[in-house]
């Protein structure tokens, strides 16, 4: 496959993330960029914590259920790729969402700078992973991988 047909079907896919985090979130993280900072402004911070925990668990269960449900259906249709697919999605996704998760609580803590440094990390591990993943295999695993790098961080 040509490397730009090959870049064209990454960048469809990468926006599908973008999608299935807000789905799969249906308002959690969004709760939170405005509820973490007034929970901490009162000093509440053990139920900064437990909306956390709460949320980082609601959020896991829908992630898992989006793994189960996208790798059978397009396993299905597609064959294995279709199912990794599936997989990345849903991984790259949950990433994202634990992402806003930490900035709204970076915010809440007026931890601003290792907010920044976070994103910085985040952003080069991808790309450094994702450029060496891509030169040795394919777009599937370029997105595999780098869904990984987004969970590790």
């Amino acid at each position: 496959m040509q490397p730009a047909k090959q870049f064209t079907l990454y960048a469809s896919v990468f926006a599908l993330v973008g999608f299935v985090a807000e789905i799969t979130s249906f308002g959690l993280t969004q709760s939170t960029v405005k509820r973490f900072p007034r929970l901490a402004a009162l000093g509440r911070y053990r139920e900064v914590a437990q909306e956390l925990r709460k949320i980082t668990m609601q959020l896991a269960v829908r992630h898992g259920l989006s793994i189960a449900i996208g790798a059978t259906v397009l396993g299905w249709v597609y064959g294995p790729g279709g199912a990794l697919t599936a997989v990345a999605v849903a991984i790259f996704a949950f990433g994202t969402n634990i992402f806003a998760l930490s900035a709204s609580l970076f915010r809440a803590l007026e931890k601003l700078t290792q907010l920044g440094l976070a994103t910085m990390m985040r952003a080069t591990a991808s790309l450094v992973v994702c450029i060496v993943v891509a030169a040795l295999s394919w777009w599937q695993t370029a997105l595999f991988a780098e869904a990984l790098v987004i969970v590790a961080l």
